[in-house]
Parts: C-alpha cells; sequence; structure tokens
C-alpha cells in the first residue's frame, strides 16, 4: 500500500455491517448505515486527499475484522490496532478527549463532564459531547462509553445501538 492510499472492507456485526476505512498507517475510519460503501470510501478518499480507494484484503483490515469480532463476541478488552484519525485534526481539545475516551476500560462508563475534565477543559461537557459526535472511529475509540449524569445521553449511532454497544460490553443499562 502505498502512502496515499486508502483501503476499505465491510464487516458484519449485530449493530449492522461496518465499513472500515484504513490508510497504510492505520484505522482511518468506522461507519454505519452507508447503503453504498463504495462511493462512501471515494468520497472519504477524495476528503482526505488520498488515492481512488481499493476493495481489497490488507492485513490491517484482517487484524481489525478478527479484533472487532472478538470485541462483539465478548473475547477482546482492548483494541490493538494503529488509528489513523483525520491528521487534519491536530492537537486539540476534540482530540484529547477522543484521546481520554480511549483509555476507558471494556465495561466502564464515564459522563460528558468527566471526560472534559481529564481533557482538560472541566466545563467542557458540550464541548466534548460534540467531539464525540465526530468520533471518526467508533467501538474502537469507545465513544458508546460516555453517558449523561442523568441517563444515556446521545450517540451518533442512535441510542439504540449505544444501548446494545454498552449491553455487550456487560454494562447495566437502565430502560429509557
Amino acid at each position: 500500500m502505498s502512502s496515499k492510499t486508502l483501503n476499505w472492507t465491510v464487516i458484519g456485526s449485530p449493530i449492522k455491517d461496518l465499513v472500515v476505512l484504513a490508510t497504510p498507517s492505520g484505522i482511518a475510519r468506522i461507519a454505519w448505515d452507508q447503503p453504498n460503501p463504495e462511493v462512501f470510501a471515494a468520497s472519504e478518499a477524495e476528503r482526505l486527499d488520498l488515492g481512488i480507494p481499493t476493495y481489497e484484503g490488507s492485513e490491517l483490515l484482517t487484524l481489525a475484522a478478527s479484533q472487532l469480532q472478538a470485541w462483539f463476541e465478548g473475547e477482546l478488552q482492548a483494541f490493538d490496532l494503529p488509528l489513523s484519525p483525520d491528521p487534519r485534526a491536530g492537537a486539540t481539545f476534540s482530540s484529547r478527549v477522543l484521546s481520554a475516551t480511549s483509555q476507558i476500560p471494556r465495561g466502564q462508563t464515564l459522563t460528558y463532564g468527566q471526560i472534559a475534565a481529564l481533557a482538560g477543559n472541566s466545563g467542557g461537557a458540550r464541548a466534548a459531547g460534540n467531539a464525540l459526535g465526530a468520533n471518526p472511529i467508533p467501538i474502537i475509540i469507545p465513544c458508546h462509553r460516555i453517558v449523561a449524569a442523568d441517563g444515556l445521553g446521545g450517540f451518533g449511532g442512535g441510542s439504540e445501538r449505544k444501548r446494545l454497544l454498552l449491553e455487550i460490553e456487560g454494562v447495566n443499562v437502565p430502560p429509557s
């Protein structure tokens, strides 16, 4: 894979098919609800200024598929995959939120306020929620583990998908 390529694949999961995109340096994007994965991959390649995306096997995508399957089956506690989110994000509050979120162990949750404080802005719960809503690599960067102080909170994939992801991890989620 050249340094300007984007590979993609579709991985089945209990929460619908996942489209996984990878650059040579790591997993760049995970998305669901993509009716045309090829068009989605092409759009992301253009946005990231990469070449035409290829649907082909790569060691990284094979490893990602294996780890995601093991995670969904409860056999994997933490992912060990190189990540390559949008390099234009820089060292912003959003990237600090995502980094802190990556450290939350399986089966545990934090509130938006707690993750904001860990990222260096104790009053930034709403900003943390916005950062999590833009998470390019859900599940692996487990934004579903961030909940509201008074309930489940929002989720880019919808509250039922968030609930299912938490239940897969063994979190007792109260009914909404």
